[in-house]
């Protein structure tokens, strides 16, 4: 279906009876059709059964003055998400759902507002990260999703606004730090400073990884925020991986913007982003658990 409206939509440029309304009802399925495969799925995905077993010792919402952050495993409004949905209907599935609406809905308006190509976004979504938005990292989404909310106010320097979704979404999951970082890194041009900054960046997390990670530990502020950052540290990949991660994060990503850079007509539109990402990138093929 998603591959049928790309090609009629996106490529043979079909517009059915009022201009754009068959396509406004086909994205609308697109995005209906992936809300109920997620919000009504059942025990699919790792990380699910994790959220399930948790989910019964959530407590209501009238019960929370009573709960322990301090103590807790996961981050605040995680809790308070699961508590609200937990007081409505006391069931798993109806927590899939809300959130399986939360998330989807965010990206198709993403796609629909940063790119003419939206069947076809919605389509690689669905094949690369649909799956595992929905179904494993339940939590990280949701702050990746308040990245996609902020990201028109990070291209305008809003810088309130901005901040503003970057704190709601490290209280839903401690890797939205990285948004607190990105403005430094967006808009910088590949000239000598920054690929040397790239190069030296580079060699330091291949040559020097237990520094370099001791230099990460440094910087993070809380305990929570240092025990997920060993712990991910410790994934390792031998040379195989690693050389695969550079070919799908650095070498694939490289041709593809060579290419659009050459053949699009007008200019990419997530150009001042190009630096931030070869930065993360980078850092992924020393630390895999940084993905």
């Amino acid at each position: 279906m998603l591959a049928f409206f790309a090609f009629k939509y996106d490529f043979l440029k079909t517009h059915d009876g009022k201009p754009g309304l068959i396509e406004k009802g086909s994205y609308n399925v697109a995005l209906i059709s992936l809300i109920a495969i997620a919000g009504l799925r059942y025990k699919v995905g790792g990380d699910t059964f994790t959220y399930m077993e948790s989910f019964e010792d959530i407590p209501f919402i009238w019960d929370f003055k009573n709960f322990d952050f301090s103590t807790a495993t996961f981050d605040p409004l995680w809790f308070v998400f699961s508590s609200i949905s937990k007081s409505i209907i006391n069931d798993f599935v109806f927590f899939q759902i809300l959130h399986a609406i939360f998330i989807n809905v965010i990206i198709f308006k993403f796609f629909k507002k940063f790119t003419s190509f939206k069947f076809t976004a919605v389509l690689i979504y669905y094949l690369f990260l649909y799956e595992y938005f929905n179904m494993e990292i339940m939590r990280e989404s949701l702050a990746i999703c308040m990245l996609l909310l902020s990201y028109s106010f990070l291209e305008t320097k809003k810088w309130y606004k901005y901040y503003l979704y970057a704190l709601i979404g490290f209280l839903f999951h401690s890797s939205a730090i990285a948004m607190l970082i990105l403005p430094l890194l967006y808009n910088r041009k590949f000239k000598l400073v920054p690929v040397l900054i790239l190069s030296a960046l580079l060699l330091i997390i291949l040559l020097l990884p237990e520094e370099f990670k001791t230099i990460m530990s440094l910087a993070l502020f809380n305990d929570r925020l240092s025990t997920r950052f060993f712990l991910y540290s410790e994934v390792s990949l031998n040379q195989n991986g690693v050389l695969l991660l550079a070919v799908v994060y650095i070498l694939v990503p490289g041709l593809l913007i060579l290419l659009s850079e050459r053949y699009l007509i007008g200019k990419p539109v997530f150009r001042k982003m190009y630096f931030a990402y070869f930065c993360m990138a980078i850092i992924i093929l020393g630390f895999s658990g940084f993905t």
